[in-house]
């Protein structure tokens, strides 16, 4: 179908316009700098040394001992307290810090626009912790001053990212909140489940536990925090964003199903298109985003890279749609249809759990089975096109004054 290839359509980024995201970020990280400063604080009145270059490399007899009587599940700068003058004076800057985030926040709303940050919480169900957790991960990609605080921090100067370990003692104190606060990192949480955060990978035969894996935001979140949407590598050229714009030649095209369609989307179904009548299926999708005032998210399922597969492709698809706000296109479903011409349940359940409508775009004719579900799955056909259709299109292209043979041809 190539969504990507039709017109009118804006491909890339939304249209710039001025906005107060970036200052919102900036704000946001401000306020996790005063949580390192107090970190770095405690650790030197600890008696950590941070011009040590080999710190982390080594541990001394001295250094052992230490380790053996610090307390259950704390870091050397939990094992000092700071006085209350210097403790109140970096509580009331986190404060002010926040105070600036909120400020902006809300005359970001009034323009009626929301924090990209606000946005990524609200679309994936984010506590504050998470998107703090976040924010630890996504500093060192932002400025490069992180990595070298983050190795003082894990006593290692080689660790540059943050591990789970360091994300604790930036955001828990000491005791039970700490241990509960491992559950946030599980496969199954928000910030895995969708793929915000990835664990980086460590050289054979190293297999660290949880508190010592490195975590990194997905490069799409990145770039997206930043004004930009940029799938990940893997699915670049079978993913789009685009911004349809009002065309007569896709309703001519999209006639035959607009009416229902229209009137379904009301209660945001899963639209399967069928047929092969692909140019139609493309049409219909971009007016519908248009008629919704949201940008399209097409994806290419049949020229996705092989090193996902086509379930990986799918999730990613449908959580870039909703940290996107678009409307998800999965064209060239035939490739996820097994043998017998049924889709893989695992896939079918990936989609019926996407929280908003979508559109799955093939030629082959399937049964939604296997799954139980609460969605609603309508199915469109797309026939070759009849002579009326065909003949209006050649109305539309060639004019009124177009020669009777040629719209004759059928």
């Amino acid at each position: 179908m190539r969504l990507a290839e039709q017109t009118p359509a804006r491909l890339g980024d939304a249209p710039s316009q001025p906005d107060l995201n970036l200052a919102h970020l900036q704000a946001e990280l401000a306020r996790l700098d005063v949580l390192i400063r107090r970190e770095v604080r405690r650790w030197q009145l600890a008696g950590q040394d941070p011009g040590d270059a080999f710190r982390g490399l080594y541990v001394s007899d001295e250094q052992a001992a230490a380790l053996a009587g610090r307390p259950f599940s704390t870091s050397w700068g939990q094992t000092v307290e700071l006085d209350a003058a210097e403790a109140g004076a970096f509580a009331q800057a986190a404060a002010e810090r926040a105070r600036q985030a909120q400020t902006i926040s809300d005359a970001a709303r009034r323009q009626g626009q929301v924090p990209r940050l606000e946005r990524l919480a609200e679309a994936f169900g984010l506590t504050r912790f998470e998107v703090d957790v976040l924010l630890i991960c996504l500093a060192p990609e932002l400025d490069a001053r992180y990595e070298p605080l983050y190795g003082y921090l894990q006593d290692d100067v080689t660790r540059k990212r943050p591990r789970v370990n360091l994300v604790l003692d930036l955001l828990c104190h000491p005791g039970p909140e700490r241990l509960l606060a491992q559950a946030r990192f599980a496969d199954d949480a928000p910030l895995f489940q969708h793929q915000l955060l990835e664990r980086i990978p460590e050289p054979a035969p190293a297999s660290p536990g949880l508190l010592g894996q490195a975590l990194r935001p997905d490069p799409t979140i990145t770039a997206w925090l930043l004004d930009r949407y940029r799938p990940r590598p893997e699915l670049a050229g079978s993913v789009h964003l685009l911004w349809p714009e009002k065309c007569e030649r896709d309703a001519l095209l999209a006639a035959g199903v607009w009416p229902q369609l229209e009137r379904a989307a009301a209660d945001w179904p899963i639209a399967i298109f069928q047929g092969p009548d692909t140019a139609s299926q493309a049409a219909a999708a971009r007016l519908l985003a248009t008629h919704l005032a949201r940008p399209l998210l097409a994806v290419d399922l049949a020229a996705a890279s092989a090193e996902l597969s086509p379930l990986q492709v799918v999730h990613l698809a449908l959580r870039d749609a909703r940290l996107t706000g678009a409307l998800a296109c999965l064209d060239g479903w035939d490739a996820c249809l097994d043998d017998r011409g049924f889709t893989p349940p695992a896939l079918l359940r990936e989609v019926c759990t996407h929280p908003d409508l979508a559109v799955i775009a093939g030629r082959a004719a399937w049964l939604p089975t296997g799954v139980e579900r609460e969605r609603s799955l309508l199915c469109f056909e797309f026939p070759v096109p009849a002579y009326a259709q065909r003949r209006a299109l050649w109305l539309h292209h060639l004019g009124p004054d177009a020669p009777a043979d040629e719209l004759a041809v059928t």
